[in-house]
């Protein structure tokens, strides 16, 4: 143990597919399978939950009918509808730069509420964003039927 890795390859071999860490020998190729069973076992638990719960509310919605789907179904739309966190990604450098031109420090932590500020008291911000993604799901949902008419042998041609 210790020391650096040995060979032309910094360690990599077949004992050690990632090769090994500088200093402590150890193999990243265990590390990064011991790190990836504590990730799959938090993916595993939240696509688990959320099943559950969707098809709990789904039943509850179906069963009663009426106005509680209708009010349970326009809730689910308007929670799905915007695409916020892709948003605050994408402008989230822009924001950065002008947040700084306005006078706020470099390393405060509530710079996320500056910008959740800015997105809903300026909604422009909102709206080129919002128009290239309906463009773009609206493109894939029409070259999808294309290809669907195109190769399904069991479509009516008409």
């Amino acid at each position: 143990m210790g020391g650096g890795p040995v060979g032309p390859w910094g360690g990599i071999s077949l004992e050690h597919p990632l090769g090994v860490e500088w200093g402590t020998g150890r193999d990243i190729f265990a590390q990064l399978l011991f790190g990836l069973r504590i990730s799959l076992l938090i993916a595993t638990s939240a696509t688990i939950i959320t099943v559950v719960i969707g098809t709990v509310i789904g039943i509850v919605s179906g069963y009663s009918g009426g106005k509680t789907d209708a009010v349970i179904g326009r809730v689910m739309d308007l929670t799905l509808a915007p695409p916020f966190l892709l948003i605050i990604l994408a402008l989230s450098g822009v924001l950065t730069q002008r947040l700084t031109s306005l006078g706020v420090p470099e390393g405060n932590p509530s710079r996320i509420l500056y910008m959740i500020l800015v997105f809903s008291v300026v909604p422009s911000y909102l709206f080129i964003p919002g128009v290239l993604l309906v463009t773009l799901v609206v493109t894939f949902n029409l070259v999808g039927d294309a290809v669907r008419d195109a190769l399904d042998p069991r479509a009516g041609r008409r």
